[in-house]
């Protein structure tokens, strides 16, 4: 009768042991970061600017614990639907919201914001009218918000969505 094979099993080599180790702990540690965070805590909180984010991704319910200023409007402009304000967040970042409606607009300036929420410069930034056409907004150094477009009665400008850092 013939005798069964008896097989050899050769140790692995230390190299072998290391690299199947280091394999495992790459692949886990992946896995283990990805479960330990949240989309909830991968951002802190108040650490992103305007600037950052989506349109409409942030709602008013994210930026409720602002204080809203009114911006004090000029001569022919009135409220549209929201009364135009300005509040400045915890990172120093200016958000506008409001709409403004020129009835017999006299001057190319819709309003002024509050002294504390003027930039230290002039910045020029984009704004949507009741046409759904983009305009020009400039907001300078003394507050003034001035839109750079010609002027019609009836003209609309939203301030929603407008942020800039002071």
């Amino acid at each position: 009768m013939e005798q069964p094979v008896k097989r050899q099993f050769r140790r692995p080599s230390p190299a072998f042991v290391i690299a199947i180790f280091a394999l495992v702990v790459a692949a886990s540690g992946t896995a283990f970061a990805l479960a330990s965070q949240n989309g909830d805590t991968l951002i802190t909180q108040r650490t992103l600017s305007g600037d950052r984010l989506r349109l409409n991704t942030v709602t008013g319910s994210e930026v409720a614990n602002l204080a809203w200023n009114g911006v004090i409007l000029q001569t022919g402009w009135v409220s549209g639907s929201r009364v135009p304000k300005a509040a400045v967040d915890v990172e120093g970042i200016v958000h506008l919201r409001g709409v403004a409606t020129a009835k017999a607009p006299t001057t190319a300036t819709i309003g002024v914001v509050p002294k504390a929420d003027a930039p230290t410069s002039t910045i020029v930034l984009t704004a949507r009218n009741n046409k759904g056409a983009t305009v020009g907004i400039v907001v300078q150094s003394n507050g003034s918000i001035v839109v750079q477009a010609a002027l019609s009665p009836n003209m609309v400008v939203s301030l929603d969505g407008i942020t800039y850092a002071r």
